[in-house]
């Protein structure tokens, strides 16, 4: 018996069971009955899927066991057999009067086939045990003929066929021979295309026996193309094998370097997270859609829970600017401005209504994000909670304007207690000394004194009556100059200037118009005691010896300042000089509605004020 031709393939050999379909001639090579069925189910699962009816002929097992181990694989066999798609039978159509007649069978296939396409299946799929061939007399020779003559008939017929072939039963000589009839071989579960496949018509006569010929020795040429092709292709893989090896060590090191990259980002986002974590302001990050891809829980604590859906988000946030109280639009909010706009929002005021129904008071803060081509990803939010502090503001506003107004009426207390005390040193003090003055005087022209020594005495009572009469006319235009009353701001500034020039040895000169309007009473008294005030610290604190008072008007402001050429006064001593004197010129400018600037520097001190003509006070807002 001839050996089969080892042809070489250079292709992969090896393709799926459930690519198979109709016109294919396989043979199944088997060692037991779960390699027998584990190739035979798979094929008539897919067939009858596929509208065809299956014939298995049985031979070594019987009917029974064939349908309970179709059963057992997945196949529907009642519901197969009902329709007339599966049929399971022992040997028709093999033997005609005992002996193997391979057209009978052939014959007998082409009528199934018929049937099953008049029954309105769309093809056919057989299978059938071999096994009946050994029971044949020796020498007998039809079966390869009938391997032969199933080619055509699959050729012509939509139909596939499976012999199946038990590996233990058969001899090697008879499995070679049936091997080259199949251009298809299952072995151990593998579908492979059959290498030593001879086509049919090589098998038949002498017309066959030529082709044969043929065909071995048109592979001797195949064999030396084969070697050459081998030679090359050795030489390709060798250098697929270098370059492979090469690509594998820096495929390796890539992998590690975006392990360790891939390492450190876990780093870098552990530490973001515990940073975000710690903050006790809200952050969030956004994306294009608004949506929220990061935040912290300080954000979800400010807002009670979180919309993470930005569309969702902006029609149920409710929000008023804070200094207005007008509604924010969707449009409107800092993390829209950003992300449509590019706008950078820092810390917006706003009152907001949390989620969960709260009112706050809320700083926000928002900024794009950009790519490195400068085109807008997303956006950071900043929430700071200042509803406590906003609190606490408003009660400090409130405190410090109930101070103002308590200061304001101190002021003018102190001013109508001046006023007061003046009135009554003028009236009743001064009325008093030039009553004593005017007793002594009359004492000493009576001659009434006997004895000579008093009069030294009397002379020198009339003249401490005469300082003391002085001084408390001197004090009593102090404490309310009635020059203001009388003359206006201008006389009583000028008098007060000479006689402070007098009394500290201090050389001021005045910077004023020859006239000026009258004002009302409270900003002139004010202007009058800032001057005052002003002056009493240069000769108290600067060093000076000499000052000047300027005085301008516009058509709604005094504008005053008083400066010296002393050693002025450092940054942090200009609001905390001794006594209230600088807090009380500013609270009386304050209270007027005006501005009070102290500037202090090497070559002396300036106090500037900018004053209201009219009286109307204006409380100015606390500002955080």
């Amino acid at each position: 018996m001839s050996r089969p031709n080892p042809k070489p393939q250079h292709e992969d050999p090896e393709y799926p069971i459930r690519s198979l379909r109709r016109h294919q001639h396989l043979i199944v090579i088997y060692e037991n009955k779960q390699q027998k069925f584990a190739a035979v189910i798979p094929l008539f699962r897919e067939a009858l899927e596929r509208g065809e009816q299956c014939l298995y002929l049985a031979d070594e097992s019987s009917v029974e066991e064939v349908r309970t181990v179709f059963h057992e694989g997945g196949v529907d066999v009642d519901g197969a057999e009902k329709r007339g798609a599966l049929s399971v039978t022992m040997k028709p159509g093999y033997l005609t009067k005992g002996v193997f007649d391979p057209d009978a069978m052939v014959k007998f296939l082409k009528a199934v086939v018929r049937d099953a396409k008049k029954m309105g299946f769309t093809g056919f799929c057989g299978a059938g045990e071999m096994t009946w061939d050994l029971r044949m007399p020796p020498g007998f020779a039809r079966l390869v003929e009938y391997e032969a003559k199933l080619d055509d008939f699959l050729i012509t017929n939509d139909s596939m066929m499976m012999c199946l072939f038990n590996r233990k039963r058969f001899s090697a000589e008879t499995l070679l021979d049936v091997i080259k009839t199949h251009p298809v071989i299952l072995y151990g579960g593998r579908v492979y295309k059959n290498p030593y496949y001879v086509p049919h018509r090589c098998h038949l006569g002498h017309r066959g026996a030529e082709m044969e010929l043929r065909r071995v020795l048109d592979s001797l040429q195949d064999y030396e193309m084969a070697a050459i092709e081998q030679k090359e292709t050795k030489k390709t893989l060798h250098l697929l094998s270098a370059r492979l090896h090469t690509a594998e060590e820096e495929e390796r090191r890539l992998a590690a370097a975006q392990r360790s990259a891939a390492e450190e980002l876990r780093r870098s986002e552990r530490l973001l997270r515990h940073v975000l974590d710690a903050l006790p302001v809200g952050v969030a990050v956004v994306d294009l859609a608004g949506d929220i891809i990061l935040t912290n829980p300080a954000s979800r604590r400010i807002w009670g829970r979180m919309i993470r859906k930005g569309s969702e988000r902006r029609s149920e946030s409710k929000g008023w600017w804070h200094d207005t109280g007008k509604r924010i639009e969707p449009a409107e909010w800092a993390s829209m401005r950003a992300i449509v706009k590019g706008e950078t929002s820092l810390n917006e005021v706003i009152d907001i209504e949390t989620f969960d129904g709260i009112r706050k008071v809320m700083q926000n803060s928002a900024v794009p994000i950009r790519d490195t081509d400068g085109r807008i990803t997303g956006a950071v939010i900043v929430n700071e909670d200042v509803s406590a502090r906003k609190k606490v503001e408003r009660e400090l506003n409130n405190s410090y304007n109930q101070l103002r107004t308590l200061a304001g009426r101190l002021m003018r207390a102190q001013d109508e207690e001046r006023r007061r005390i003046a009135r009554q040193l003028h009236e009743t003090t001064v009325q008093s000394l030039i009553a004593l003055k005017m007793d002594l005087a009359k004492i000493a022209r009576s001659n009434a004194i006997s004895d000579v020594s008093l009069a030294p005495v009397l002379d020198e009572s009339m003249a401490l009556t005469d300082q003391s009469l002085q001084e408390v006319r001197t004090l009593s235009h102090l404490l309310h100059p009635p020059l203001i009353e009388e003359a206006g701001l201008l006389a009583a500034l000028r008098w007060y200037v000479a006689g402070f020039s007098e009394r500290s040895g201090i050389k001021v000169t005045v910077d004023a118009p020859s006239k000026l309007e009258r004002l009302a009473e409270q900003v002139e008294i004010a202007i009058f005691r800032i001057v005052q005030e002003a002056l009493t610290n240069i000769h108290r604190h600067s060093g000076s010896r000499r000052a000047k008072v300027s005085i301008k008007s516009d058509a709604k402001n005094i504008h005053l300042k008083v400066a010296d050429a002393g050693k002025g006064l450092d940054r942090g001593t200009i609001g905390n000089v001794p006594g209230v004197g600088i807090e009380g010129m500013r609270e009386r400018v304050v209270e007027l509605g005006g501005t009070l600037v102290i500037t202090s520097g090497p070559k002396g001190t300036a106090v500037s004020a900018v004053i209201p003509k009219r009286k109307d006070s204006v409380r100015p807002k606390l500002v955080s």
